[in-house]
């Protein structure tokens, strides 16, 4: 039964990566566009810099907002599936050791 739960949780953990992973080709499929309007419109160096960066914000906050619910939800299925299993995550612990500079978040 455990290896059953722990499967779902990396099933759970590889829908979470590849939702991450859309998120973050839409911030860079704005970033493109915008350089290709740069390109387009004719421009120095800071306008493809200015041009990039707004169409990746652009882009990058509509993908933030479509995807960052499903994300969340698969990180509560992952909570529920870890508590089935008696996996406790100390948060305290974890934020001590975030807050001392170890790992990423």
């Amino acid at each position: 039964m455990s290896d059953l739960q722990s499967k779902k949780i990396m099933e759970l953990e590889g829908k979470k990566k590849s939702l991450q992973i859309a998120q973050m080709g839409i911030g860079t499929l704005g970033t493109v566009g915008g350089w290709v309007y740069a390109n387009k419109t004719g421009g120095g160096f800071w306008r493809y810099v200015g041009f990039g960066f707004i169409g990746g914000v652009a882009l990058g906050t509509i993908g933030y907002f479509t995807l960052m619910q499903k994300i969340n939800k698969i990180d509560v299925e992952i909570k529920k599936e870890q508590l089935k299993l008696g996996i406790a995550v100390d948060e305290e612990k974890e934020n001590e050791f975030f807050a001392k500079g170890g790992g990423f978040r």
